[in-house]
């Protein structure tokens, strides 16, 4: 619980996820209070996209946990989120680009 006593919204403790022999997430920790907005920065490789297709559930991590309300998500969160699809702001958009649900979304069946 958070200072004020309030479950955060989302947390994330230790993920680690690895491709090959490459760790593209080693320990992250992310802590999201109920209705704030944050951004993911870093440099190329850092693995912002890796933790975002984790929590959507593209990828699934090799440990750690992710609650969400309070609730741990399941392993076969990673599972169902490639049976629905997520949609995702697309590579190479500017701000101010016109997106359209079916051309800006990629969904997997």
């Amino acid at each position: 619980m958070s200072a004020n006593g309030e479950e955060p919204a989302l947390t994330m403790r230790d993920v680690v996820k690895t491709f090959g022999g490459i760790r593209a997430l080693d320990g992250a920790n992310l802590k999201v209070r109920r209705g704030t907005i944050h951004g993911l920065v870093g440099q190329n490789g850092a693995g912002k996209s890796t933790l975002i297709k984790i929590l959507a559930g593209i990828h699934q991590p090799d440990s750690g946990s992710i609650e969400v309300a309070g609730q741990l998500l399941p392993s076969s969160h990673a599972a169902q989120g490639r049976k629905v699809g997520n949609p995702f702001y697309p590579s190479g958009a500017t701000p101010g680009t016109e997106l359209h649900g079916g051309r800006s979304s990629v969904f997997r069946q």
